[in-house]
């Protein structure tokens, strides 16, 4: 299974929202915290804070890799629009190639955007990009 497969089948993981746990003194101690909300932890910085890694919930996901825990939830959920926009776009000019010249030309260009898009992906620190990336990787996906 090729990280486009795993990736739109994960999806919904991707943007799942990790617990929190917060230290109420000064001192981080990790046996004493309570479970706090993004929210909490985003209006006042101040807060001592970490990911709760030992909640099975609570996954190194988009919203742990780009930083995205103070954001709005429209800017998460734009990550599947953008994908489903490059499918839609890509069902309409990578098929059509497919039918024209073969569905060897077709496979290849899908590959090779898939392939860069992957690397691109793993580098990535903007979720401006990270936009851009999933709308690509939509496209690519539809000449696999």
């Amino acid at each position: 299974m090729g990280f486009t497969t795993s990736f739109l089948y994960s999806f919904a993981f991707l943007e799942v929202v990790p617990k929190f746990k917060c230290f109420d003194t000064g001192n981080p101690d990790p046996n004493n915290y309570r479970i706090c909300d993004s929210k909490e932890i985003c209006n006042n910085s101040s807060i001592k804070w970490d990911y709760m890694w030992e909640d099975p919930e609570t996954i190194d996901n988009l919203i742990v890799q780009l930083d995205l825990k103070c954001e709005d939830e429209i800017v998460i959920g734009l990550f599947g629009s953008c994908f489903l926009a490059g499918i839609v776009l890509g069902s309409v000019t990578i098929t059509r190639i497919g039918d024209i010249y073969g569905r060897r030309p077709a496979f290849m260009i899908g590959l090779a955007i898939t392939s860069v898009i992957t690397f691109l992906f793993l580098v990535n620190k903007s979720y401006h990009v990270a936009y851009l990336l999933c709308f690509v990787l939509g496209f690519g996906i539809t000449g696999k």
